[in-house]
């Protein structure tokens, strides 16, 4: 039987690959962001200018949490 921990390490995996895919269809890609691996923060970059997608987040403007990501996406396209 599967650990609670593995069911939710598993789902957020799946969540971030959908997260992915549907901003590579945007034209955009996906980065972890590089100061705090433990706060799971990611951004949206442009392919074409490399430009770095802004958040509704005031206390992180330019990073997105993977609900933050998810929604994002829904709202945006």
């Amino acid at each position: 039987m599967a650990n609670m921990t593995d069911v939710t390490v598993e789902s957020l995996g799946t969540r971030l690959r959908q997260v992915r895919r549907g901003a590579a269809r945007r034209g955009m890609f996906v980065r972890k962001t590089r100061n705090n691996p433990n706060l799971r923060r990611y951004i949206f970059v442009e392919r074409d200018g490399h430009m770095i997608r802004r958040s509704n987040n005031f206390e992180f403007p330019y990073s997105f949490s993977l609900d933050e990501a998810e929604a994002y996406l829904a709202m945006r396209f």
